[in-house]
């Protein structure tokens, strides 16, 4: 499934009102964040280091705008080990990088760093990981870790906590909209499907692309970006094939 924000006051449960159209696509800075990057305890990164590229990056787009973009660790990287937070693929190098995180990079996307999550996606809370489960902000310190929601929690917080302007996650059954619930129900993090602004949900059962295999993207911003997140969306959906009607 794809997925942009929306504002919190604009959208009720399970409605689409409240969705602006976007009207051209651009790539746009977020304001100032609530916390400082660098963020620390809430195990929402995943702890490697850089990889050496086998391919220089791609090349910066002429429109292009710096940003910060958190990935999901299921999410092949050409600079950071694509683990999926599981024990068997510690350190693993990618062959390739994804070409989201490619179309992203050309557009001025530095990535910070992979982002924690259930292992190989198989789970609801972010807690099955070999790198600790991911804690919500909203928790205090003092007490019991609340669930940051899974299996992409370690975006959701990335982007809550201020440490990426966009994170990239998936979601086939909630794994993206359980975090963007549950870490901002009262932090202004929320997501409702993008193809309400033109790019084509995929959920189960989901559309193929060439190769008859299933795709999906979703982006998590805060609240006040909803429109530069529609934005993005519509970019996205310019590099796609096809009318973008499934087919």
């Amino acid at each position: 499934m794809r997925a942009a924000c929306t504002r919190r006051s604009n959208l009720r449960p399970g409605s689409t009102r409240g969705v602006p159209a976007p009207r051209r696509a651009l790539v746009l800075q977020r304001p100032q964040c609530r916390r400082s990057s660098q963020s620390t305890g809430f195990h929402h990164f995943v702890d490697s280091g850089k990889l050496e590229p086998s391919a220089p990056p791609p090349p910066l787009l002429p429109d292009a705008t710096r940003f910060r973009l958190a990935v999901k660790d299921n999410i092949a990287t050409a600079e950071f080990p694509t683990q999926c937070a599981s024990r068997i693929l510690v350190g693993h190098a990618s062959p390739f990088e994804a070409t989201i995180v490619q179309q992203l990079r050309a557009r001025g996307a530095t990535v910070v760093g992979k982002t924690n999550m259930d292992e190989f996606g198989m789970g609801s809370y972010s807690t099955n990981s070999i790198h600790g489960p991911v804690r919500n902000p909203l928790s205090a310190s003092d007490e019991e870790p609340i669930s940051a929601g899974g299996s992409s929690g370690g975006s959701a917080v990335a982007v809550m906590l201020g440490d990426a302007d966009i994170a990239l996650g998936t979601d086939t059954g909630g794994s993206i909209r359980l975090p963007a619930s549950l870490d901002a129900y009262m932090n202004d993090v929320f997501t409702v499907p993008a193809s309400l602004a033109g790019v084509p949900a995929v959920s189960l059962p989901a559309p193929a692309a060439e190769g008859r295999l299933p795709i999906g993207l979703q982006l998590i911003g805060q609240f006040w970006d909803d429109r530069r997140l529609l934005a993005m969306a519509e970019r996205l959906k310019s590099l796609m094939p096809g009318t973008g009607q499934g087919e």
